[in-house]
């Protein structure tokens, strides 16, 4: 390509509008960014949710001058003090401004909750409350927040807790706690501002704008990178146009890319800096293939395939300059950045020296083409350092790989040259995967692409769970666990007791992640309420619907020697979306044989469920987990097995916050199952939690420890009322 000065000034007003676009798109994410950190001196504490629902969040978008909470997500100061903070809530939002908290995970004590269309509670969360109503006798009201921005202040003092809002006081007793101050929210995303301490103001995250700053630091450094280039004799338009990805912060500045990362498990990308590392990987990739080519291309009167020019050499490392800047914007640390900047040509180079073995055996175009090949796949060595590998050896085994796939390309252009051509290509293709999946066990991929996370669906409320198929196959296994969030239920010891009573459900009788003590569910508490009378054993199992304990009753109910059993269901039945009803993949579980255990092992390779994670999303079609009659099925069935055992069957309706509506059709069809037989009864749980006091609920159907209190008080008296407890 022709190297003239009117080539050379193109490639240059290129290169800086290329630069400046990507500079832009960074200072745009690091911004954003910000809102999703901690005020100085304060510590953000995330949830236990490996990928947080990105159509869940609401429609609050982040405001660079807010900080932003969402999915139970926690800002804790460093001490205690009387709190205020300005605060915008979507519909269903929640907000909790606790003055002082109790150790622990999770924020806990009393707090003052906000939720957008109703009036401030007083909330004791997680505390040990004496009363099934809000045990913190509050006195007072405070004005419902609306769209608007809301300010509330509150503080402790002993054991008054006092609230104030829009010229109103609202003043609870309390139980005193000793700790920092936190701001805790629900599940959607609520944006606080104007957060002060004890009246010090806490700096907001983002104090001044650096937009211009950064779209001038990205031209810059394009233009130094493209003046290197040239210098090492690249061709300028060539160069230049390896930018051109960097113009795609035009259309991604300022989005969230959590939908693309979480649709394909990337838990290696931050979906905020997915604008900024989407280009980059792109602009990388390109500059690789450039030099890459260029390295293999001989030198005229060289004779040789690889061409043995250092300036050649020098520019194809100097190629992967980019990904150790990439390294520095991931990673916002200075040290990383450097050895990204150091480490990123050696590997380049490593994989060039390890290729050029392979020249003296084919053309320069066939070198040429393994080069450019084991160079670009070598590219995931990089990627272990955007991940924070857990391993220093992990880009040796991405590199590797890389080396294995550009001898492959060799080996298949010269397949007359090769001896035991069709082993070693059968050798080479095993290698380069083997390496590749092994080298990603080192990244964070490991967690995110692993064998359980293969067995995932989306929920709609709490990410990924575990998908049917393997709790099919944990249902089968019939191995206990210590907290059921592990896909089956906790163990038990011979009945205790003349009377046992026995509840099933999903998360909100156990295994939710808000708790880490079977102790915390409402079944614990109707132990208490009925102690001496009966003992209660806690069956519940998180993500379980009414096909699940179905069939785990099948299995299980004559061991479990139960009188009386409860089922508080719904939500998970209804609000999980599936690619097909859980119904039908147990016929598939069931008629799965061989198949089954080939998908097994198969899960235990990352590449595999990186590939099923982007098939799977590429459908549309989704079914509704266990749709109304399927669900009457399994409760019918369920009231046969309980029969048959001498039990009695209790149906109870999972709370929904702030509104039970939406499942209104699915509680007509418990109660008329109720009405049917005799020993069946029917609880309507989910309409006394909507009309009792504010707490009930953590989130839209977990319940606050309030709320298991409530649930299990109102278990108590219909059962006395059903006269299937015994009085003492």
């Amino acid at each position: 390509m022709p190297r003239s000065a009117p080539h050379i000034a193109l490639a240059l007003a290129a290169a800086l509008t290329c630069g400046a676009v990507g500079g832009y798109t960074a200072a745009v994410c690091r911004d954003q960014s910000r809102a999703e950190t901690a005020p100085e001196g304060w510590e953000r504490i995330q949830t236990a949710i490996a990928y947080r629902r990105p159509e869940l969040l609401g429609e609050l978008p982040l405001d660079p001058g807010a900080w932003a909470l969402d999915h139970y997500q926690s800002l804790r100061a460093g001490a205690p003090g009387a709190l205020t903070a300005t605060a915008r809530l979507p519909g269903g939002g929640v907000v909790y401004l606790f003055p002082s908290i109790g150790g622990g995970r999770v924020p806990n004590g009393p707090a003052l909750m906000l939720r957008r269309g109703a009036e401030p509670a007083a909330a004791g969360v997680n505390l040990a409350e004496t009363g099934e109503e809000n045990a913190l006798n509050c006195e007072g009201t405070l004005p419902p927040p609306d769209d608007s921005p809301y300010t509330a202040a509150v503080s402790l003092s002993g054991s008054v807790l006092t609230a104030s809002a829009g010229g109103q006081t609202l003043t609870c007793r309390a139980s005193a706690q000793q700790g920092p101050a936190a701001l805790r929210s629900g599940l959607q995303r609520v944006l606080v501002a104007d957060v002060a301490l004890d009246d010090a103001p806490v700096p907001p995250p983002v104090s001044t704008s650096a937009l211009a700053m950064g779209a001038a630091a990205g031209a810059v450094a394009a233009a130094a990178l493209l003046a290197l280039e040239l210098w090492l004799g690249a061709s300028p338009l060539l160069a230049a146009a390896a930018f051109a990805p960097l113009l795609l912060g035009l259309l991604t500045a300022g989005r969230d890319g959590a939908v693309a990362v979480e649709a394909l498990r990337l838990g290696l990308l931050s979906g905020r800096w997915l604008p900024v590392t989407g280009p980059l990987a792109l602009l990388i990739l390109a500059k690789v293939l450039h030099h890459g080519a260029r390295l293999s291309r001989p030198v005229e009167g060289d004779g040789a395939a690889f061409s043995r020019s250092p300036k050649v050499w020098a520019v194809a490392a100097a190629a992967w300059l980019p990904a150790g800047l990439a390294v520095g914007l991931t990673t916002r640390s200075p040290l990383a950045t450097v050895g990204g900047l150091l480490a990123a040509p050696a590997l380049a180079l490593g994989v060039g020296v390890a290729l050029r073995a392979l020249s003296g055996f084919g053309g320069a175009t066939l070198a040429r083409g393994s080069a450019a090949v084991g160079l670009a796949a070598s590219a995931a060595g990089l990627a272990a350092w955007l991940s924070g590998a857990s391993y220093a050896g992990a880009p040796l085994y991405l590199a590797a790989a890389g080396a294995a796939v550009g001898a492959l390309v060799w080996a298949n252009a010269n397949p007359l040259r090769v001896r035991g051509y069709n082993l070693l290509s059968l050798a080479l293709f095993t290698a380069g995967l083997l390496l590749l999946d092994f080298g990603l066990r080192f990244t964070s991929l490991q967690g995110s692409w692993s064998d359980i996370g293969a067995g995932a669906v989306a929920d709609s409320d709490l990410g990924w769970v575990p998908q049917t198929w393997a709790q099919f196959d944990a249902i089968e296994a019939a191995q206990h666990t210590d907290y059921p969030d592990e896909g089956y239920p906790v163990g038990y010891g011979p009945k205790a007791a003349p009377n046992r009573i026995v509840c099933m459900g999903g998360s909100s009788t156990g295994g939710a992640f808000q708790n880490d003590d079977i102790s915390q569910f409402y079944p614990a508490r109707l132990a208490e309420r009925l102690a001496g009378r009966a003992e209660v054993l806690n069956q519940g199992v998180g993500s379980w619907t009414t096909l699940h304990i179905a069939e785990y009753a099948r299995r299980s109910l004559v061991d479990l020697e139960a009188d009386v059993v409860t089922v508080y269901v719904g939500h998970n039945d209804q609000f999980t979306d599936m690619p097909m009803t859980q119904k039908e993949l147990l016929a598939r579980w069931q008629s799965g044989g061989a198949s089954r255990q080939t998908a097994g092992v198969l899960r235990r390779a990352l590449l595999y469920n990186g590939l099923r994670y982007a098939i799977d999303n590429l459908r549309d079609a989704q079914s509704v987990a266990v749709p109304v009659s399927h669900a009457r099925e399994n409760l019918t069935a369920l009231a046969d097995m309980t029969r048959a055992q001498g039990a009695k069957l209790l149906l109870m309706s999972e709370g929904l916050n702030p509104d039970p509506g939406a499942l209104a059709p699915y509680w007509d069809m418990m109660e008329a199952v109720a009405e049917e037989r005799e020993d069946v009864a029917w609880l309507d749980t989910a309409w006394m939690l909507h009309t009792r006091s504010q707490g009930m609920f953590l989130d839209n159907c977990h319940l606050s420890d309030t709320g298991h209190r409530a649930v299990a008080g109102a278990m108590a008296e219909r059962l006395d009322a059903l006269g299937w407890v015994p009085t003492q």
